[in-house]
């Protein structure tokens, strides 16, 4: 094994130190397509996704879904001093929110009419039932010619009825609730008026909930430029966006933090940006060729592996290091050639047994975790360490002839006493 590893590192370093452009122009034949294809790659925010394809919570989901959603909604909100144009709005807006696909029912009008007819049916059962026990007694009281069968015994506590006065004043309140019901959802004064929107897909399809919220916010944008008016957008929907987009936003702070971090560190101890780029670019284009697989392999991305970019990064960037530190060190004794070898031959297998343990670290999640978040991303991270791996054998030889041969990369032992530039 090992006197294959050394052949197959000899010919990588002696052809990369030869014909680096050959390399280059491999790398750049395989990334082009890569590149198209990654950029097909979309995030499926579909939260029940995440879930085992049999598990119940995802199988029920998926059949009562299209039909009751979750029961998450959307509330469009105008206000306005002047009723006729709040009006206006309000018809104008359900004549666009009806034409939108995603949305499943609306309401802004309260059914008076049948209110108005149908209130006294209305009324609880339970007042109902409590009305007509109550009306039994007082009948078995005042009538002489019945015996009062239900009477209670002596001492013993009466039985509740409707006629405790919180009862009485519930029963008023909703009696007075219907018969006074105005036609629109609005506030007392009239100045306020709202749209209840109800989605097809629950606030689990998160990115049909994103697009509907905004072409809502749209509509309620043209609302108040056309009818002077000022419109928003509420509804629990719109909270549970919130709270997704700062948990989004708290995360990309925390890649690119990290990310810098790590690009500082590595410029501090090399003192080049030339050497920052040799490390970063086998890590992206690692990455790059990762996510192009990843249509054909687990199909898209999901809310927990869309920020594998970050993590990959701090797992790949150390055997970077490794390798073009060891190159510096090697070049004033070696040359370059010898040099290139001598990192590949000394360093190299370090690096693939790294890569190999971390890989397969993130690959038992994919063993042992039936929550498709956990073990879709470890497999796209095992397959991007591996992939990352691998550029550092395609890729990063022919970049390093190129950066000595341009003078961008310095030998170690003059790397850190002058400044990055030309030698002379």
């Amino acid at each position: 094994m090992q006197s294959r590893y050394a052949a197959l590192a000899r010919f990588i370093c002696r052809t990369a130190w030869r014909h680096p452009w050959r390399w280059v122009a491999l790398v750049v034949l395989v990334s082009a397509p890569a590149a198209w294809q990654a950029s097909h790659l979309s995030v499926d925010s579909d939260l029940i996704r995440l879930l085992p394809r049999s598990s119940p919570a995802s199988v029920l989901t998926k059949q009562l879904d299209p039909v009751v959603s979750d029961g998450g909604a959307f509330v469009l909100m105008l206000e306005g001093d002047d009723r006729a144009r709040l009006l206006q709005a309000l018809h104008a807006a359900a004549d666009r929110v009806a034409a939108l696909p995603e949305v499943s029912s609306f309401q802004y009008r309260w059914p008076v009419d049948f209110f108005r007819t149908w209130r006294y049916l209305l009324i609880p059962n339970d007042y109902v039932r409590r009305i007509g026990d109550e009306v039994l007694a007082w009948e078995a009281k005042v009538n002489p010619f019945v015996e009062d069968l239900a009477a209670e015994p002596a001492g013993a506590k009466p039985p509740e009825t409707v006629g405790e006065e919180e009862d009485r004043e519930d029963l008023k309140v909703s009696l007075r609730y219907y018969s006074a019901l105005p036609e629109y959802h609005e506030s007392s004064d009239g100045r306020v008026m709202g749209m209840i929107v109800r989605t097809r897909q629950g606030v689990t399809n998160i990115g049909e909930i994103e697009r509907l919220y905004g072409k809502l916010r749209a509509i309620a944008a043209d609302l108040q430029r056309t009818h002077g008016v000022w419109a928003g957008v509420g509804g629990s929907h719109r909270n549970k966006l919130d709270e997704l987009h700062l948990i989004r936003a708290d995360l990309a702070r925390a890649g690119v933090f990290s990310s810098a971090l790590i690009a500082l560190v590595v410029f501090v101890s090399f003192g080049s940006l030339a050497a920052l780029v040799l490390v970063f670019l086998p890590m992206a284009l690692g990455i790059l060729w990762a996510f192009a697989m990843v249509p054909l392999t687990v199909g898209d991305l999901n809310l927990v592996t869309a920020f594998i970019v970050g993590i990959m990064f701090g797992l790949g960037v150390e055997n970077a290091i490794y390798l073009v530190k060891d190159f510096q060190k090697a070049l004033p004794r070696l040359g370059v050639e010898g040099a290139l070898l001598d990192t590949y031959l000394s360093t190299g297998p370090s690096v693939i047994i790294s890569g190999l343990t971390t890989g397969f670290s993130l690959l038992l999640l994919t063993v042992v975790s039936t929550f498709r978040g956990f073990s879709e991303y470890g497999f796209i991270g095992f397959l991007a360490i591996m992939l990352i791996m691998a550029s550092m054998f395609v890729v990063l030889p022919a970049t390093l002839v190129l950066a000595e041969r341009w003078r961008l990369l310095r030998p170690y032992a003059t790397a850190l006493s002058n400044p990055p530039g030309p030698r002379p």
